[in-house]
């Protein structure tokens, strides 16, 4: 959710709690919110978000108009490499026409390990 705040953390844990309860089976996964990846606390946060839900997902799709879109997708990645690889998170990468350019971006993933990715659409 890219309106969720660091404060909304309980809620979208109490969210994935109520998904569970009306399907037992489903998987639910969670985008984390850019104010949870920059608070101060943002470790104990995201460890409470692995608990409540069976994914999370980094979002490397954020970037200003102006940025280096392959510049910021490492950056993002190295920024988040050991909850990356300690919560087996997903990456999701931006979408490019460019298939070199998009090619970059899925490299870039590759060469951290990153394992689990997808391309937002």
């Amino acid at each position: 959710p890219r309106g969720a705040t660091a404060d909304d953390v309980d809620r979208l844990c109490e969210l994935a709690l109520l998904i569970r309860k009306a399907e037992e089976e489903a998987i639910v996964g969670c985008v984390i919110p850019e104010d949870v990846l920059s608070a101060e606390n943002s470790e104990v946060l995201i460890a409470k978000l692995a608990k409540a839900f069976n994914f999370l997902t980094l979002d490397t799709t954020s970037y200003k108009e102006d940025v280096d879109v392959g510049a910021y997708v490492e950056e993002r990645i190295s920024q988040m490499q050991m909850p990356l690889i300690y919560y087996k998170m997903r990456v999701l990468l931006p979408y490019s026409d460019d298939p070199a350019e998009q090619q970059k971006y899925v490299d870039t993933a590759k060469r951290y390990n990153i394992t689990s990715w997808q391309i937002r659409p």
